[in-house]
């Protein structure tokens, strides 16, 4: 538990110091002719009266909404439910998750929003977009942070994952029939066994 939740921290505090750096960055770059509100005017896919211009794209929207709005947990998250010492800290655990995820959309879409307005003339595709951050945004120190924070986010997300599998597959596949003699060494070569299935996997696709 000290271990996920002190890489947790430290993956986070790299990942958002990062992204208002890069944003900036960004910003710095654009041409002082190309402004975001003229980039948000033109797109389509931002002119929120075109997008709900007839009941089917009206009635597709509400039901996305009510679909976002329907609870899900993964089994990290119930993880670290599981983890807490009673209600009241799962309550301010997700309390400051939630403002925390919010700043961190508010940068990403701030950051989307910046590359949009400077790919009229780049040609940014989904292909070559972390090479073109880190070629155009970033200079040596800075390229450096930025493959950190962003190795950051996939292992903050990969380790919970893998250590949430690891739990469930020693107590609810193996536990129940074989009763082991050490159910931690067990998990932990659980861990080692999803690792490396999700490494074998890394190899079979191309793109990020």
């Amino acid at each position: 538990m000290r271990a996920v939740t002190f890489t947790d921290i430290v993956q986070l505090f790299m990942f958002t110091s990062i992204l208002p750096l890069l944003g900036l960055a960004i910003w710095d770059t654009l041409d002082p002719s190309c402004t975001m509100a003229s980039t948000l005017a033109v797109q389509p896919q931002l002119n929120l009266p075109q997008f709900m211009s007839s009941p089917t794209q009206i009635i597709s929207a509400i039901a996305l909404m009510i679909y976002y709005v329907i609870p899900g947990f993964t089994p990290s998250t119930f993880q670290r439910i599981s983890m807490a010492r009673d209600v009241h800290q799962v309550k301010k655990s997700f309390t400051y998750a939630a403002i925390f995820y919010c700043i961190i959309t508010v940068c990403l879409i701030w950051v989307a929003i910046l590359l949009l307005t400077d790919s009229t003339q780049l040609g940014i595709t989904k292909n070559n977009l972390i090479a073109h951050l880190m070629q155009r945004y970033t200079t040596v120190g800075f390229k450096g942070l930025l493959a950190i924070g962003i190795m950051a986010m996939v292992m903050s997300t990969a380790d919970s994952s893998i250590n949430a599998g690891a739990v469930v597959a020693t107590n609810d596949l193996v536990q129940p029939y074989l009763k082991p003699k050490n159910p931690l060494l067990l998990t932990r070569l659980f861990a080692v066994l999803i690792g490396s299935l999700g490494l074998l996997l890394t190899f079979c696709i191309q793109d990020l």
